[in-house]
């Protein structure tokens, strides 16, 4: 049987030190940030628009409460990838419909 004081934890990653858990943390949160951009910019180009809602439905919710889900969205407005074209309601119950910004790709005519 393993003793707690034996049993490993994320700073075991990088040697023990807070710096490498942090590290491994960002390095995680970035590769989430690049497939859920890659989602995004999926769904924009086969639908013409997107939005947060369109993401949380296709993740399953996975990313709900988190913030991340925006910083998706605000990091590719601000590299002039996707452009906001609107605002509607969201229909996802937990945000009491709220409203959202409707995106479309820069390059794509609508």
């Amino acid at each position: 049987m393993e003793h707690i004081s034996e049993k490993r934890d994320i700073r075991d990653k990088d040697k023990g030190t807070l710096e490498g858990a942090v590290a491994l943390i960002d390095h995680t949160r970035h590769e989430d940030m690049q497939d859920l951009a890659e989602i995004v910019i999926r769904w924009a180009h086969e639908h013409g628009t997107v939005t947060s809602d369109d993401l949380h439905i296709l993740t399953n919710e996975a990313y709900a409460g988190d913030m991340i889900v925006g910083a998706v969205f605000g990091d590719l407005t601000r590299h002039g990838i996707l452009i906001e074209v609107g605002r509607k309601p969201t229909v996802r119950k937990v945000a009491h419909s709220r409203k959202i910004n409707i995106y479309r790709l820069k390059e794509e005519k609508v």
